[in-house]
């Protein structure tokens, strides 16, 4: 078994305990790669659905990509302050 069905398995024991459900539709992994590495190829599955990687995430109203270059998160950001300018 490797570590990330023994960490798949611990996580869908404590969901069973306190009477939650892993909703895979919604759940993304995320791999930090720096620029010179580059990202392993790798499916993750729980609860017999596969759960798919993502380049970039927004994790509490932040945009967080890859490689931590912050790029989608300054985008988001220009988009909603050019919307707040034309509103005044």
């Amino acid at each position: 078994m490797n570590s990330t069905t023994l960490v798949l398995s611990e996580i869908t024991k404590w969901y069973q305990s306190n009477l939650l459900s892993l909703n895979c539709n919604k759940t993304t992994f995320l791999q930090f790669v720096t620029k010179k590495n580059r990202e392993i190829v790798f499916q993750i599955t729980a609860v017999n659905s596969v759960i798919s990687n993502v380049n970039s995430t927004k994790f509490l109203g932040v945009m967080v990509d890859s490689t931590l270059s912050w790029s989608d998160q300054i985008v988001s950001l220009t988009s909603k302050l050019n919307n707040a300018c034309y509103a005044i």
